[in-house]
């Protein structure tokens, strides 16, 4: 008996002739397409064999340029492993580029450092000169200071001066409306003037000399700010501190010597200009050199002699 079975999967036992049962079993076996005409590829991705059932083949053609291999089933695309690889590679370059940059960075620093050494070790090494040439412009053609330092010619309130053989220094100038005298009565300034005392402390090195009647050796005059004379009132003997006439003052003896001066009372005093009197200039050099003592027609000394130039005292 043969059993046939059908599409549908039923199957039935059919009585068959010996011979021609055997005729069937041996029916050709089927007839292979040539390789060439036989299709590749995704299109036919496989190929049945009767013993051993469908065969997976490698994909060939136009798309294995675009994607690998198959593994395990799955179909991994070449561009994703080139990307990789190009992605990387400039990750790489890029490491490379900022490493490079910081390394160059670190040494134009290290340069710049150095460059900004260079001056100050020209400046330390620079010998320096012990004795500097004075600025010009802070003396004059006369060796007096320029406006930078106080004029040696003017002092201030109590700073001893020199004119000839007297040492004086002013003590005090104050405005009083009245001076009691020695011999009882008083001093007033005329209407609209104020009365000025000025205390002065006198010393006289080489002469005696009566300071209320003789030659003080040095004249004063007071002047206010404009300008103007303030008068010295007479009776130097009448002042509170003074010696009365014919009294001396001897040598190196420190004297108080006082003085009134009277002047508008809107202008003040402000300074004293002290002048070598006429006898104490021609005296000022033979009181120093015997020998122009001795021979008056000699002269005084001019490198011996003090000076007399004049001072100006500052009051205000």
């Amino acid at each position: 008996m043969l059993w046939i079975v059908n599409p549908n999967g039923e199957s039935a036992g059919v009585d068959v002739d010996p011979d021609v049962a055997g005729a069937a079993s041996r029916q050709p076996e089927p007839v292979r397409a040539p390789e060439a005409e036989r299709p590749t590829g995704a299109e036919h991705p496989a190929d049945s064999d009767p013993s051993t059932g469908s065969i997976e083949r490698p994909a060939t053609g136009p798309l294995s340029i675009l994607f690998g291999p198959m593994q395990d089933g799955i179909m991994v695309p070449r561009g994703f492993v080139v990307g990789g690889l190009a992605a990387i590679g400039a990750l790489v370059i890029v490491v490379l580029g900022l490493l490079i940059a910081l390394l160059f960075a670190s040494f134009d620093g290290g340069g710049g450092d150095a460059d900004a050494s260079k001056p100050e070790d020209t400046a330390a090494e620079k010998p320096v000169d012990p004795s500097p040439e004075p600025d010009p412009g802070t003396e004059t053609a006369d060796g007096t200071a320029d406006g930078t330092e106080d004029d040696p010619g003017t002092v201030a309130l109590r700073e001893p001066f020199t004119i000839g053989n007297v040492t004086l220094s002013v003590s005090s100038i104050e405005p009083v409306n009245l001076v009691s005298t020695n011999d009882g009565g008083t001093l007033s300034p005329e209407p609209g003037k104020q009365l000025y005392l000025l205390k002065t402390a006198y010393v006289n090195s080489t002469n005696q000399v009566d300071l209320s009647c003789g030659d003080p050796e040095v004249e004063l005059k007071m002047l206010d700010a404009d300008g103007g004379e303030i008068e010295q009132t007479p009776g130097l003997e009448l002042v509170p501190g003074n010696l009365g006439c014919g009294q001396f003052v001897f040598p190196t003896t420190p004297r108080e010597w006082n003085l009134v001066f009277e002047g508008d009372a809107d202008a003040p005093p402000a300074e004293l200009f002290v002048t070598a009197s006429a006898g104490a200039a021609a005296n000022a050099g033979a009181a120093t050199d015997p020998a122009a003592a001795a021979d008056p027609a000699a002269g005084p000394d001019a490198e011996s002699a003090p000076s007399t130039d004049p001072v100006t005292v500052e009051l205000g």
